[in-house]
Order: C-alpha cells, then structure tokens, then sequence
C-alpha cells in the first residue's frame, strides 16, 4: 500500500466542476449552546451545563426525507444520508480503516506511537480523562475506544448519532447533539484527545474548526485527524490528479494550439488533419469529480486533506505534527505476484465496495444537481469500470494528529 512523504506544497486550493476528466500531470490545486446528551442519566456529565434527554418522536424530527433517503434536517451543508443503510455502511467503512491502520500502522483506532496515547489517556485521580469523537456517526470509533481506555470518558458527537439506543454503549461513554460548523465553546479545556475523521464534507470553515477543536484540548491533548480530499489520482503521487476536460483544453489553448491550416495564405501545402486516437474518460473519476461538485456548491470545505498539514503547521498552539499519505486503489489491476500485490488488490476490493455504497449515500446530494437518470447512468458505468478496469485510480486520504503545546509560546 503505497504511502506519501510530506507534501510541499501547502497552498490553499480551490475545487472546480466539468463533466469530464483527462490523465494530466499538475496539482490545482450558536451562540455556544450545550449539548443535548442522549445518553441515559446515570451517564458522567457533559462540560456545558444542560442536557435534554432524547425521545423517539424528537430523534425522528431531526431528520428529513430526501430523494428516497432519510437526510438529518438540521445542517444544510452535510448531505449524506442518515439511514439505516448509511449505518452499515459506515460500519463496514469504520472496519476498512482499523484493518488498514493495523496493518500499516500497528494500531487499528489511530496513527502514531499508543504510547503517546495511554500517556495523555493514563488514570489520574486529580482529573477525568476525556476523549471527544466528532462527526461520531455510528459511534463504533467511540465505543471502541470506550472499551480500550474504560477509566477514560468517551463523547462522540454529531448533528443526530446514528446509535440512539444508549443502553448499547458502553458505561464510559456517551453520544451528544451539536453542529460542528457552530460553536464549541461550551466543551474548551475540557478534553484530552479529539478524533476526527472523514468531516470536510459537512465542514463550511475548516480552519476555524481546527481553532475550535484546539480549544477544546488540555495542554498537552492530542487531535487526530482523517481526511480524504475526494479527488481521483492516476498514480500514489500528489501531481496525478485527474484534470476536468476543461482545464486541459484550456491548457491546450495556452499552449499555442490551434487549427491545422491556419493563416491568411490559405495554409501550407499537404496540411492534413491529423487522426488522434480518442482518450479513454474514466466513468469513475467522472462520478467522483461529480461528487465533488455537487459537494463544492453545497460550501462543504472539501479542499482540507489538501490544505490540513499547513493548517496545523501554522497553528500557534500545535506542535509534534505527525503526518501520512495513503492512496487507496480502487481497481484490482496488481500484479498478484508483486511485493504487497495480493494486500493491495484487497484494498482495492474493499474500497471499490464501499465506494458504491458511498455513491448511494450521496444520491440527496447529487439529485439536487443532476437528474436520476443521469445519476444512475453514471454510477453503473463507474460499477462497471471497477468490475473490468482499465486503468487504476487512486484515492488519497491524509492521516495526521498533532497535540496542543503545554505552554503558549
């Protein structure tokens, strides 16, 4: 599974839309409120000084229907579904990530030495240690993490958790409402690790999150990040992006290209127009540069997996910045006899699965820009293309933690 050093170029990039995509080189790159617990009330507390207590008819009031699935009514950024499906599907995605960390990392719930955690998370009897999962979802991070450290305090939070039956959560941990493009001062000074994965979707302000989030650590805390930046890749290196059919010919045109023929003297003799031979468009990366339009107009800040490393660096309370490429293969085109070749086409395999999935929870999404027609034609040519590939894609996820500095300096 190939991995990434450090990439050196941090500046801040913008995403922008076609219908088409070539191979090409070049990277284009509330008030604070409390949370409401819905958790069972012999749960330890929240730091803000309210909770309400959940019930059915209240969980299903947060939640709309939209394009045939059960979108949550409360943010108009975050457009995945929030259905039973969604749920499977991100617990069979929470189950690819902890196989992948394990096997390349050593540990299954976060990158880095887990002596630094059990460290920061270790039994102190003058302070509850907390842990804070954000954008929790299902809360299976949370509760693992819940079983790992159980003197610890683990909150998962979310616009609506997809886990609503606390009696299913283990006694050190509990889920909370809030919107995360709001406010997070109600939980500053409070927590010793932050985890956060896979949130640029439903984020307006990434930056200020990051703010938010610091705030919310002890000195000395932790935030681990995972992010993937959505873009398709020909090969695990920043400069393959795949260029929408628009930039190139822009490209082409600043190039000096023009008609064959061309000129006031009619043109040279024998001038010719020359056969080119049709390039291959890639159905999957035209889904994907679909998802990442739809997701661009609804202001979510899907640029952070590219922009997180500067983000961090530049933050006047972050230090020990740890940092990770991976570029997941979504076609099984490796050699099976290669170094790592048979691990590789499993990775594949798992992400090509989640990924029709994937398309599915973003169907609200993209029928508010597209058709269902064409929405289906597209992802049964992307389906198609990863059962019979012809050329790889890669998707880049950035997996990064860095901890709060004991004293500002």
């Amino acid at each position: 599974m190939p991995l990434h050093p450090i990439a050196e170029d941090d500046m801040e990039v913008d995403i922008y839309s076609d219908t088409a995509a070539t191979v090409k080189p070049g990277y284009d790159g509330r008030s604070p409120r409390a949370g409401e617990s819905v958790s069972s009330s012999d749960r330890s507390s929240s730091p803000a000084p309210t909770l309400q207590s959940m019930t059915g008819s209240m969980y299903d009031g947060l939640f709309d229907e939209k394009h045939g699935r059960k979108v949550n009514s409360t943010c108009a950024t975050y457009s995945m579904a929030a259905d039973e499906p969604e749920v499977m599907r991100m617990d069979e995605e929470h189950t690819l990530y902890k196989f992948l960390f394990k096997q390349l990392f050593g540990d299954e719930l976060f990158v880095g030495p887990p002596d630094i955690v059990d460290e920061i998370l270790a039994f102190s009897p003058a302070e509850q240690k907390r842990i804070m999962d954000l954008g929790t979802g299902t809360a299976a991070w949370a509760i693992d993490m819940a079983n790992r450290y159980p003197e610890a305090e683990v909150v998962g939070i979310d616009l609506a958790p997809l886990q609503p039956d606390a009696d299913a959560l283990p006694v050190n941990c509990r889920l909370e409402m809030d919107d995360l493009n709001l406010s997070l001062e109600h939980y500053y000074d409070s927590t010793h690790l932050i985890h956060i994965r896979l949130l640029a979707s439903g984020i307006r302000d990434y930056p200020g999150f990051i703010d938010q989030c610091t705030g919310c650590l002890k000195p000395g805390g932790i935030l681990y990040f995972c992010e993937t930046d959505f873009r398709p890749y020909a090969a695990p290196d920043p400069k393959s992006i795949y260029q929408t059919l628009r930039s190139r010919r822009s490209m082409d045109r600043t190039a000096g290209g023009g008609q064959a023929g061309g000129g006031g003297d009619g043109g040279q003799a024998g001038d010719t127009k020359k056969k080119t031979k049709k390039e291959y468009i890639s159905p999957l990366v035209l889904m994907l540069q679909a998802i990442v339009s739809a997701l661009h107009q609804k202001m979510a800040h899907i640029d952070a997996a590219a922009n997180l490393r500067g983000w961090i660096r530049d933050h006047k309370l972050l230090d020990e910045l740890t940092y990770n490429e991976l570029y997941l293969p979504l076609m099984q085109l490796f050699p099976k006899d290669a170094p790592d070749g048979a691990f590789s086409n499993e990775i594949a395999r798992l992400v090509g699965k989640d990924f029709d999935l994937f398309v599915d929870s973003f169907l609200p999404c993209l029928l508010d820009f597209k058709s269902q027609t064409e929405v289906n034609r597209m992802k049964a040519a992307a389906l198609e293309e990863i059962k019979r590939p012809k050329k790889q894609v890669f998707v880049r996820v950035v997996v990064m933690s860095a901890r709060k500095k004991d004293v500002m300096t």
